[in-house]
């Protein structure tokens, strides 16, 4: 019972409902449940250290540059504010970043995905950051990373260590997310077929 309370405290609910207690859950298809008890807009305290995540997206077909800036407090996650946008150039976008660290008299880290354009506009973004008090690093999505962070963010979720902003496109992307075996046998994570999850 101990070893299953710790799975349970460290799981995604339908993980642990389907993995631990081998229980179907066939209808509870949702990959974040709960996450609408998360919801509270907060105000960004440009005083304090701030986490600021980079998704490029390419502009074509929807696919937008996602931008997602955080503070912790109370060993809680405050995600304060989602930017996303696909009408700016790539200097726009270096420019508009810079201006947004800038913004900070904390610490500043910036976590940049490095797949597809991401590795050049990294570089490009580390060449023209201004704050002294701001750190770029990347990070690379593989289909195993991204099932680790899903969790992470599923539990996060259901043990409220996180909130979000009462922004209606994130709302929809959570809420059209859903996760699928791949023929290997591991899951995969998308958007639903015609949505982004930017």
């Amino acid at each position: 019972e101990e070893t299953k309370e710790l799975y349970r405290q460290q799981m995604p609910r339908l993980a642990f409902k389907s993995e631990i207690l081998a229980e179907f859950i066939d209808g509870d298809s949702a990959v974040f449940g709960n996450y609408e008890s998360c919801i509270e807009d907060t105000e960004i305290d440009y005083n304090k250290n701030v986490y600021i995540g980079i998704d490029w997206g390419t502009g074509s077909g929807g696919d937008n540059t996602a931008i997602a800036i955080g503070q912790l407090t109370d060993r809680k996650l405050e995600v304060k504010q989602i930017i996303a946008f696909n009408d700016k150039t790539v200097q726009e976008t270096i420019d508009y970043i810079v201006s947004l660290t800038n913004r900070f008299t904390g610490n500043v880290t910036v976590v940049v995905e490095q797949n597809s354009i991401g590795k050049v506009y990294y570089q490009v973004l580390v060449n023209a950051i201004t704050n002294p008090k701001c750190l770029c690093t990347l990070f690379v999505t593989t289909n195993k990373s991204k099932d680790k962070i899903i969790r992470q963010l599923c539990v996060c979720f259901e043990q409220n260590k996180i909130t979000i902003p009462n922004d209606l496109k994130l709302k929809n992307e959570l809420g059209v997310y859903e996760c699928k075996p791949s023929p290997t046998g591991l899951p995969t994570y998308n958007a639903k077929q015609g949505f982004n999850d930017d």
